[in-house]
């Protein structure tokens, strides 16, 4: 299985060295994309977010046609976007790009993130594998690094 090999120990060790912060927990999700697809940012409750630890997301974008996807003449959609609860402008916006590795640390249970709409100038499907990884850093274990 694919997702085996991305919640690996390796590749949890390699994400550890790029990021310098220690992985606890891994949940994995992979999703592909085509023209009138796109996911929602969804409300939590405060529950949720109390509860809600720091996470790094290691996002995998894979695509057919690096020429077409993200054309500004031309926009294709399914760009990659964090946001803020209450904030009107996003965070980041990661347009899809070939064989391209978006590392996100999350620490506000408010940050968020979703796929915008892919329209039908979408050359070829969008492939994500999205890494979601509870950690430890500084301010949570004390520790100076």
């Amino acid at each position: 299985r694919v997702l085996d090999v991305f919640q690996s120990a390796p590749m949890a060790d390699l994400i550890a060295k790029l990021t310098g912060l220690e992985n606890r927990e891994c949940s994995a999700l992979m999703r592909r994309f085509t023209a009138g697809c796109y996911s929602l940012m969804h409300d939590l409750s405060e529950e949720e977010k109390a509860n809600r630890k720091n996470e790094v997301d290691a996002v995998w974008t894979f695509v057919e046609d690096e020429d077409k996807w993200g054309d500004e003449e031309q926009p294709t959609g399914g760009d990659m976007v964090y946001a803020a609860d209450g904030e009107p402008e996003p965070i980041l916006v990661a347009p899809p790009q070939p064989n391209v590795l978006t590392i996100v640390y999350r620490s506000d249970p408010g940050h968020q993130s979703f796929v915008k709409f892919v329209n039908s100038a979408a050359p070829s499907p969008l492939i994500d594998v999205t890494l979601t990884y509870a950690v430890n850093d500084n301010e949570e274990d004390g520790s100076d690094k």
